[in-house]
């Protein structure tokens, strides 16, 4: 767990408020077995992220991130796709939502995201909330892992 709030803070301010942490770590401690997964590299945790599934039809992406010093090297892709294909283990799941910022928007939309609303200062001064989602892809274009990086539970 605090890997991965070591995560959180290296993306903080940019990408997530610090305000946002005490919710982050209350997600880690109730909802994250069995549906958050880490990335390693050389024994160092990098990056991690998670799904919800609902009962309505819908899937959700949760608080994907990858330490800052790693961005750009495809661990988020590769991280976004593993997540991806862990929807399609559930039949029901049809579309497949998320929130994220405006620095983080044009990420999502490289894999089939399209915003639906846009809340100025959400997140706090200046960090907009981008609400997106796209339909389930049986067949969602696959990014190769990079060469060391492992994805556990």
């Amino acid at each position: 767990m605090s890997a991965c709030v070591r995560l959180f803070q290296s993306n903080t301010p940019e990408f997530f408020s610090a305000s946002e942490l005490p919710e982050f770590q209350m997600y880690l401690g109730r909802h994250a077995t069995g549906s958050y997964w880490v990335c390693e590299f050389e024994n160092n945790i990098i990056g991690c992220g998670g799904i919800r599934v609902r009962m309505d039809g819908y899937g959700s992406l949760c608080y994907g991130m990858v330490d800052t010093n790693y961005h750009g090297q495809g661990i988020g892709a590769a991280l976004m796709n593993f997540r991806l294909q862990k929807f399609l283990e559930y039949p029901d799941v049809q579309k497949i939502r998320l929130d994220t910022s405006q620095h983080s928007y044009g990420f999502f939309k490289k894999f089939g995201f399209s915003v639906c609303t846009v809340e100025p200062d959400f997140y706090g001064k200046g960090l907009d909330c981008y609400h997106m989602e796209r339909d389930i892809n049986p067949d969602p274009a696959i990014t190769p892992v990079p060469e060391g990086l492992g994805l556990s539970p």
